[in-house]
């Protein structure tokens, strides 16, 4: 699952399909505060504040993810992005 700004996204194809289709234009921003929490060795959950500029102005978001490591890897279980009003 991710929640983004203008999306909600289900499941790795829908995305996978949202990032290969979006443009990677104005994607860089600044971490704000990052603050991790382990659950054991096995999982985790990252929360952060950011700012970046669209259109001319700063806007400030937040992001947050749940991580779990499985036999492949480190892998998000969910995530979710939104800006501040």
């Amino acid at each position: 699952m991710r929640f983004g700004l203008p999306e909600n996204l289900y499941g790795i194809a829908e995305i996978a399909a949202f990032r290969k289709g979006r443009s990677p234009a104005n994607l860089a921003r600044t971490i704000l505060r990052l603050d991790i929490v382990t659950f054991g060795r096995d999982c985790g959950s990252i929360t952060l504040e950011f700012e970046r500029t669209i259109d001319g102005r700063t806007v400030f978001g937040r992001q947050s993810q749940v991580w779990i490591r499985l036999p492949e890897g480190w892998r998000i279980a969910a995530a979710h992005v939104s800006l501040l009003p």
